[in-house]
Formats: C-alpha cells, sequence, structure tokens
C-alpha cells in the first residue's frame, strides 16, 4: 500500500515537474517592457551569444548582397548556408528555456529559410530576382523580432553582488 502512494506521488511530482519546463520553453524568463517590446532577460554570457549571432547575421546578409552584386551566385550561396540551421546549433538548454517560443520560431524559421534558399540557389531553381524577394521577406522577420523583443541582463541576486563586492577587495 505504501508502494502505491510512493508510486502516485512520483508521478504527480513527474507532471509537475514537466508543467513548470513546458511552461518557460513556451514563456521563457520574459515581462513586457515599458516600450511594449517583451524584455528578454539572460546572463551575460547568453546575452552576448545571442548578439553576436545576430551580428552574424548582419554580416552573412552583407556578404550575400555583396555577391549578388557581383553575379556570384556560388559566392551567394554560400553566405545563405553560413546563415543556416547549423548557426543556431550551439543553442544551449539554459538559452533555450528563456526564450519565449514565438522569439525560438521566428529564430529558426529564419535559419531555415536560409539552408532553403542556399539550396535553392545551389541546384538553379531561383534566380536572382526571386532571391531578393525572399531576402525581403525574411528581413521583415528581423525587423519583427527586434520590434517585439529587448534583450536585457537577468538581475543580480543580493548574495551574487555580495560576492562579486568580496572578490573584488580580495
Amino acid at each position: 500500500m505504501k508502494a502505491k502512494y510512493i508510486s502516485i506521488a512520483a508521478i504527480l511530482l513527474w507532471v509537475i515537474t514537466i508543467g513548470v519546463f513546458g511552461y518557460y520553453f513556451v514563456v521563457g524568463q520574459s515581462k513586457t517592457n515599458v516600450d511594449g517590446r517583451v524584455t528578454v532577460r539572460l546572463s551575460p554570457t547568453e546575452r552576448h551569444f545571442v548578439l553576436a549571432e545576430m551580428r552574424t547575421l548582419l554580416q552573412e546578409l552583407q556578404g550575400v548582397v555583396s555577391r549578388l552584386a557581383a553575379d556570384d551566385l556560388k559566392g551567394t550561396a554560400k553566405h545563405l548556408s553560413n546563415m543556416g540551421v547549423k548557426m543556431a546549433a550551439d543553442d544551449s538548454v539554459t538559452l533555450l528555456g528563456k526564450l519565449p517560443l514565438a522569439l525560438k520560431t521566428m529564430g529558426m524559421g529564419l535559419h531555415r529559410k536560409m539552408d532553403v534558399l542556399a539550396a535553392k540557389i545551389k541546384d538553379g531553381t531561383m534566380n536572382k530576382k526571386q532571391l531578393l524577394g525572399e531576402l525581403s521577406t525574411a528581413l521583415s522577420t528581423c525587423v519583427s523580432c527586434h520590434a517585439t523583443y529587448r534583450i536585457a541582463l537577468e538581475p543580480v541576486s543580493p548574495l551574487a553582488k555580495k560576492l562579486m563586492k568580496k572578490a573584488k577587495q580580495k
């Protein structure tokens, strides 16, 4: 009889844990800011990672435009591939848990789209004009994301502040 109650308690605990994890997976660690954007709070390392990824996307996009202007479709496809899903493969579970589902969906959708565009350029099923139209749509995803989200540092706990102060004094 005692084993039955332990089993029920274990299952309940498991369901609660999955529920909490699911909630944070969908919502992330965010709140609406005064300017109407959703503030996503990340550690300094996570924030740096996300911002560096966005800068890399921008640099690769510049490479795409540069190669298109030079009529170099092979180089264009290379830059598109650099913006693909493999670029986002380093995302940590902790970071993904902090990002709202809509932000993750936009980001991964953008990476997947770049892979598809690179493949279409490589196999010759997309021309420059079509690619420019697709890039315009992709950039609207970037604009929408930046208009919706703001990346900020998570607040430092009082204990962490004390520890940092002690470390500086040494």
